[in-house]
């Protein structure tokens, strides 16, 4: 009965109005309003928006009567101060009376005119109140908890007393919520152990009939792999390969081959993953966590106060040792980082110590007819019709199937044998080896071969597959089991995991089809550079030519309609599933018309013809499914054509303040603030990362927290940095806080450490000159491509008057950048290719004595071996090249000893010496066409280039004009032999070739063309340092009186605590010195002799210290003390007792 008349008390609505609230708020502060009797003083609130009701209500208007704390909600569908007063005297004078009081925040409803004239008729007092402190902000915060859809209780309590550990009894206290459809298909029980919880924690799970196992596919155990082994394998058996002719038969036991090689000797790991504990857990955590365990087992069985005291004691030391052994841990870590961990082992340490595991499952998924599933066999079937959808001809319209079924009907026309095109040549071992020099590996698909077990095949085994590929091509047939896929979901951020569309297709397909297309693209892209077949605004995906030239390409247009007081309209279009509705047809159709005829379409053509997929849940298969329209996912290959004109069916275009587009974010104006605060909330996230791992006293090195920071941080702000680097100063100046916060946490300096001081410790160039490097940079690329489209608007440099004319206006990232004719007259020309990149063959190198090192090794000995090497050519003709650069500039040579001959160069002297090596080599080639001998040896003792002539891509234009100059000797019927032999070893031709160079300084003739883009480049990174050099003179910090220039000063063998006390005591801001300035106390004063303390009073002034400086030989001024004597500073700070207080 008790009960019975709480319950009825509870929901009585009078009861709620008129009886008082005795218990009040907490935490507050301040005198509240008293209140004597109901409804005397009322409190409103305004929430929302919230997602628009099919009534169209957007807004809450909570209402409460302070003197019995009953709540009121009205919906409204505008939130006017109108609407607000409307629904007050409706739905509370008319009900409960006029207040004496209203109490409201300040928002624009309640602090408007209309709501103060309102409370003037009705002589109600106003009072404003700090929001998150009233009753209706309680309540309004207790309305969002409760969900929309109605929801069940199940509250299960396996002891009758709801009561906690602290007091002897046990209770499961939390509570489970779920929507009525739903709550039959899971079982609630509370766990046995505590788990270091005052009450049982609560396991949900599906019934056990319906549980899915989290099940995966067979992986390879590389970490047990014997690879030679498994290449001896492989070596044994695939010539028998080659009894075939059936391009499928040899594609089928090639793949058996390595399968049954992989078996053999490496293996598979285990099938179901094992949770491996935490790196932190070691036998101490588990003898303590088992002890407590036993100790809460002995209590419930004998409740007695000696048992309960046992059982805090051990829990409590299991709770101190695990959170020890956590920090200890961290701490190791994070102190043996170097700059060789790569981020991506960071990162993973640090979700291994959180105990994230990365791997997921599909539990449930809603069928078409609305019900949920958790059916392993129905679900990977759900999300396999889900993306046949996408590729099936219901995304077309009437007219256009009717169009496309007319123009499939007429047959294309092309000649399937057309081997005249070089294009459809069979493919060279140079191409396979360039193609499988992919750094990044890809996962097995279909075949179950990852990308590492074709990378460990020996050259024999690589030209088994290369058979295999050229009779692929030239028969035009493709294995059936290439045009399968596997694809996996990945989970979409933000949606419903129980929605099938929530979900991203990632394909994988076969890793030997992989490798084929990679040389078809190849191909296929080198052909279209060379017949001009791309538009030339289309950029991302083509040497040379990033997304930023597109973002560049939007910027200046937009800055030159701002210019001349215009409107520039931009339409932005998003073609939904553009690769699943690709009309294949069509790309045959377009190939064809661009002269792509023989293998190389019928290739294309089967590969885009009856494709398949099966979709991969939790180690489950799915049916097969077809692909209708569309081009395979998953493949190398990139949709390379330019988008055909547009028709909008006359529908309006919406009409947008702000658009991302290729990751920045335009506005109207070009203001860019948008996008920089995005950025900004984007990078604080990012130094995350850094506050990790950059504790003062036992954190990483401060190079590796700089590395991290170049590459997680700094690679974001750089990005786009030439067009946003038109906003306003006060909007880049909050990018600038980012890099210092990042600088200031790398070197552990003290917060009110000037941000100059800190780029010139960490020698990281200021963002403002970062910037402008960049955009000088970009400029030069632009302008040394022809073919780019802003190459004309950069070289006029159009509007310019206008620009000076109004200085508030957007400028275009090339109008106030330094001149750039004299370093353009210095390049190299770009040349023309002289044939297909894939018909270049690379050329002879000997490295023989490579492995001879210089030092050990007696030059008798490397002169052995060079004539070896002479011995195999005994008539060959040999050319040693050096090149030298000094103060006095850049030279280079070559020497023919058997011809006497010897010619100096002399280059600009802002060239490398690697730009000055390649000349050499190139000048040496030119002379070798005029000679008779057909063998020619080049002798050079650079490394690096032998390694750049043997590159299928050339990376300058040097490089195309030693390919060039190679091709053209080539066809003279001469061979030509690179050897690599080490310099300053007394080698005679060595020797005689080092010494013109360096005669080539004072007495050779001056190269016009001889600069490559690199060096280029460098010279505008030594021009910006140069204005920072400038900057940092003109400044008068305290670090810069000790160090005047911007040489970088490293301390490796110190601690990272020491470290972070030699930067502090080099900048000149301590926590002992500059902590009053965030107190906002006094200045402090030595306790010694009464003086304020800084920097140069500890180290150099104080009298009282006389005697530590004495012991440790501090030198009598601070440049020598901060910059020469590290270990002795460290000791005399411990010895002045302030090694914990800096």
């Amino acid at each position: 009965m008790r009960r019975d008349i709480l319950s009825y008390v509870k929901h009585c609505t009078v009861c709620g109005a008129q009886k008082p609230l005795l218990s009040g708020r907490f935490g507050l502060m301040g005198s509240e309003k008293k209140v004597n009797f109901p409804w005397q003083i009322l409190g409103v609130d305004l929430s929302g928006p919230f997602p628009r009701s099919s009534k169209g209500h957007t807004h809450l208007l909570v209402a409460v009567g302070w003197f019995s704390k009953y709540v009121l909600l009205f919906p409204l569908r505008k939130a006017s101060a109108a609407n607000v007063i409307r629904c007050i005297e409706v739905n509370v004078f008319l009900v409960f009376g006029v207040p004496h009081f209203i109490i409201a925040d300040n928002g624009i409803q309640f602090a408007g005119k209309d709501f103060k004239k309102f409370t003037e008729n009705y002589k109600i007092q106003s009072i404003w109140y700090n929001a998150r402190s009233s009753w209706e902000e309680r309540a309004e915060r207790k309305v969002l908890r409760v969900p929309l859809s109605p929801l069940i209780l199940y509250a299960v309590r396996i002891y009758g007393r709801s009561s906690s550990i602290q007091h002897g009894s046990f209770s499961t206290i939390d509570l489970s919520f779920t929507t009525p459809e739903n709550a039959t298909t899971y079982t609630w029980k509370p766990l046995d152990d505590l788990h270091d919880s005052d009450h049982y924690p609560i396991k949900i799970e599906t019934h056990p009939e319906q549980t899915i196992i989290h099940q995966t596919t067979q992986q390879w155990n590389f970490k047990r792999a014997n690879w030679t082994e498994y290449q001896n394998y492989i070596d044994q058996n695939c010539y028998s390969i080659l009894e075939y002719t059936d391009p499928e038969t040899q594609v089928q036991q090639f793949t058996k081959i390595m399968i049954d090689a992989a078996e053999l000797n490496i293996g598979y790991t285990q099938q179901r993953r094992r949770h491996n504990p935490v790196p932190w857990w070691n036998d101490e955590c588990e003898t303590t966590t088992r002890a407590s365990k036993k100790a809460l087992y002995r209590y419930k069985k004998h409740k007695s106060q000696q048992n309960l005291i046992a059982l805090k004691q051990t829990r409590a030391k299991a709770r101190i040792t695990i959170k020890k052994r956590k920090q200890q841990a961290w701490e190791d870590y994070i102190s043996t980082l170097t700059t060789n961990t790569p981020t991506s082992k960071i990162w993973k340490t640090i979700h291994k110590i959180k105990g994230k595991k990365r791997f997921y499952k599909i539990t449930a998924l809603n069928q078409s007819n609305g019900t949920l599933t958790t059916d392993e066999i129905q679900m990977p079937n759900i999300l396999g019709e889900q993306y046949q959808k996408a590729s099936s001809d219901n995304h077309y319209s009437k007219d256009f199937l009717k169009h496309k079924q007319k123009s499939e009907n007429l047959p294309l026309q092309y000649d399937s044998n057309d081997n005249g095109n070089p294009i459809n040549h069979e493919f060279t071992p140079t191409e396979m080896q360039t193609a499988m020099n992919r750094p990044r590996a890809s996962s097995a698909g279909p075949d179950s071969i990852p990308d590492l077990l074709i990378k460990n095949l020996t050259p024999k085994a690589q030209g088994v597959v290369l058979k295999i590929f050229n009779n692929i091509w030239q028969q035009q047939k493709f294995p059936d089991i290439w045009r399968k896929a596997i694809i996996i979901p990945v989970f979409k951020p933000g949606k419903q995991k129980t929605e099938a569309n929530s979900y991203r297709p990632i394909s994988l397909t076969c890793t030997l089809c992989k490798l084929l297309e990679r040389m078809v693209n190849a191909r296929l892209m080198g052909y279209m550079e060379d017949k001009s077949l791309l538009h030339n605004a289309q950029n991302g995906f083509r040497p040379n030519r990033s997304t930023l030239d597109s973002i560049l390409l939007l910027h200046t247009e937009a800055c030159h309609a701002l210019a001349n007081r215009q409107e520039m309209l931009t339409a932005f279009i998003d073609i939904e599933k553009a690769f699943d509705t690709v009309w294949r047809y069509n790309v045959l159709k377009k190939l064809t018309d661009w002269k792509v005829t023989g293998n190389m379409l019928q290739f294309l053509r089967n590969f885009m013809e009856n494709r398949t997929f099966q979709v991969r849940i939790n180690g489950k298969l799915s049916n097969t499914f077809h692909q209708t329209n569309g081009i395979p996912q998953g493949s190398v290959r990139r949709n390379k054509e330019a988008l055909e004109p547009l028709q909008l069916y006359g529908q309006p275009l919406t009409q947008v303040q702000h658009q991302t587009y290729l990751g920045m974010t335009f506005d109207a104006r070009l203001t860019f603030s948008t996008h920089i605060t995005t950025l900004k909330n984007d990078c604080l996230r990012r130094l995350n990362l850094l506050k990790a791992i950059a504790h003062t006293n036992w954190g990483s090195d401060e190079r590796t927290i700089l590395r991290t920071y170049r590459a997680t941080i700094r690679s974001k702000l750089d990005y786009g940095s030439p067009a946003y680097g038109s906003a306003t100063r006060s909007q880049l100046r909050k990018l600038d806080t980012i890099q210092n916060t990042a600088l200031r946490l790398a070197l552990g300096a003290f917060r009110t450490s000037p941000a100059l001081s800190l780029h010139r410790e960490s020698n990281e160039t200021p963002l403002p000159l970062r910037r402008k490097q960049l955009t000088h940079t970009q400029k030069l690329k632009v302008l040394t491509l022809r073919s780019h489209p802003l190459h004309n608007k950069v070289t006029a440099n159009p509007y310019s008057e206008e620009y000076a004319a109004n200085a508030t206006t957007p400028k275009p990232f090339f109008h106030d950048t330094q001149p750039t004719t004299d370093i353009l007259k210095k390049l190299f020309p770009t040349p023309t290719a002289p044939y297909p990149p894939w018909r270049y063959k690379t050329p002879k190198t000997n490295l023989t004595i490579l492995t001879h090192t210089k030092k050990p090794t007696n030059p008798a000995q490397i002169q052995i071996q060079l004539d070896t090497i002479r011995e195999a050519h005994t008539h060959d003709i040999v050319i040693y090249t050096d090149a030298s650069k000094t103060h006095e500039g850049v030279g280079c040579a070559f020497y023919s000893p058997q011809n006497a001959t010897e010619r100096k160069f002399k280059l600009s002297n802002e060239s490398s010496i690697h730009t000055a090596e390649l000349y050499a080599i190139h000048q040496a080639l030119c002379y070798s066409q005029t000679l008779d001998q057909k063998n020619i040896i080049i002798c050079t003792d650079s490394l690096s280039a032998i390694q750049a002539i043997r590159r299928t891509s050339p990376k300058n234009h040097l490089l195309h004009l030693i390919q060039k100059t190679l091709y053209e000797t080539e066809k003279q019927d001469k061979s030509i032999l690179f050897v690599w032999i080490p310099s300053h070893c007394n080698l005679q031709g060595n020797d005689k070739a080092d010494q013109a160079a360096r005669d080539a300084i004072q007495a050779g003739q001056e190269t016009q063309e001889s600069l490559l883009l690199t060096d280029a480049i460098s010279i505008i990174k030594r021009s910006i340092h140069a204005d920072w050099e400038t900057q940092w003179k003109n400044t008068n910090t305290k670090l810069r009186h000790i160090a005047p220039d911007l040489q970088p000063k490293s301390h490796k063998e110190l601690t990272r605590r020491e470290s972070v006390i030699l930067r502090r005591l080099r900048i000149g801001h301590t926590a002992l010195t500059h902590k009053h300035l965030l107190e906002r106390s006094n200045t402090p004063t030595s306790r010694r002799c009464n003086t304020p303390t800084t920097v140069k009073h500890i180290l150099l002034d104080c009298p009282n210290l006389q005697h530590h400086r004495e012991k440790n030989q501090l030198a009598n001024n601070m440049t020598t003390i901060l910059n020469t004597e590290p270990e002795h500073v460290i000791q005399y700070i411990r010895d002045c007792e302030i090694y914990h207080l800096l």
